[in-house]
This record gives structure tokens, C-alpha cells and sequence, in this order.
């Protein structure tokens, strides 16, 4: 059984995705952890019935071990609407991952059911994350006559930014419009 597709379902709309809300500006600046998730399905693991309401167990089965790394992008203030709690461990046949979406509230409760995907490699994982992050959020910021495009990186508080014109790059907090400006009016005074 897949899991992905009860995953996405189980995501509760934010207050911030709203059409109403007025912090509908800063959602350029997050990615979706739909998308991602939607983008990952090449990867996941086929879960069989008996181990739908436990992922964990199946993953253990699959790969011998008891306890598993994990971590969260919570804990790097990542850029990112929902945040992805993931437990991981690497064999000689290729890098598990399980991984929950928390769905509001408390960051110790209320997270989706897991979904299990398979890497090549630990490092592969992350740069899989760092691609789909890259073809599927981001922008152009505009200011001073010169274009700002910035990349968004669920593992850390910054954007990536690149002016075209000075071929400069930077690393700054922004939330919206109106502070990205202010970091590049930052930049520029440097």
C-alpha cells in the first residue's frame, strides 16, 4: 500500500493558506510540503496491508535494525509549511526513510502516519529534497532594477539568493516582500 496519497489528504489547510488571511504574502516564501511529497513518489516503498498502521515495524523488518536516526525540520527552522519529522537508516541495499508530516499544533503531536521511501545513498535523500525544492519553489525579487532569485531550503531559516547583475550571492531570513527588501537594502549597503 502506498501511502503518500492518505498523507496529503490528512494535511489540514493553515490559517496562512487562506485566501483571506493576511499572511497570504508570506507563502511564496515556504514550500508546500504537499508537493513534496507528491514529488517523492518515485520513491516510496510499497507497504504491505499488515503494516499500514505500522511503518516503523515494516521498516525494521526490512532492515534489521532496532532503533533509527531521525530528525525534523522543525529543528532547523526550515522553510516549510508542514513540518517533516523523518526516521532513517542506511543498509547495504540502500537508505530507508520514514517520514510524518505534522499537521498543527504542538510540534510533539499531531503528525500524519508515516509513508517509507527508498534512496541510494544517505546523501541522496537530501539532495532529492534540495531538487524538488528547487524546480517547485523559490522566485524573482525585483528591486533597485536588479532580479533577486531566491531558493528555498526546508532544512534552514535562509533563502538562497543570486543577484543576476553583480553575480552575487547571499544568505538571509526573509518572511515576505517587505523584508527580503530590507535584507538586500542590507546587502547592498556592504
Amino acid at each position: 500500500m502506498k501511502m503518500i496519497d492518505k498523507i496529503i489528504a490528512d494535511i489540514p489547510k493553515l490559517d496562512i493558506e487562506k485566501d483571506d488571511s493576511k499572511y497570504k504574502d508570506e507563502l511564496k516564501y515556504l514550500a508546500d510540503t504537499r508537493v513534496i511529497l507528491d514529488n517523492l513518489r518515485d520513491y516510496e516503498v510499497d507497504i504491505p496491508k499488515k503494516y499500514e498502521d505500522n511503518v516503523l515495524g515494516y521498516m525494521k523488518e526490512l532492515t534489521n535494525y532496532k532503533d533509527f536516526k531521525g530528525g525534523n525540520t522543525y529543528n532547523y527552522n526550515g522553510k516549510i509549511l508542514h513540518d517533516i519529522n523523518y526516521d532513517y537508516c542506511e543498509t547495504e541495499n540502500g537508505f530507508y526513510v520514514a517520514i510524518m508530516v505534522h499537521r498543527f499544533g504542538d510540534i510533539r503531536a499531531n503528525y500524519t502516519d508515516y509513508a517509507l521511501f527508498k534512496f541510494d545513498y544517505y546523501e541522496s535523500f537530501f539532495e532529492i529534497l534540495d531538487e524538488i525544492c528547487m524546480e517547485n519553489f523559490g522566485g524573482c525579487v525585483e528591486y533597485n532594477g536588479k532580479h533577486y532569485y531566491y531558493d528555498i531550503d526546508i532544512f534552514s531559516e535562509y533563502l538562497k539568493v543570486w543577484c543576476e547583475e553583480t553575480q552575487e550571492q547571499y544568505d538571509f531570513y526573509a518572511y515576505n516582500d517587505e523584508s527580503f527588501i530590507e535584507e538586500i537594502k542590507k546587502c547592498e549597503e556592504k
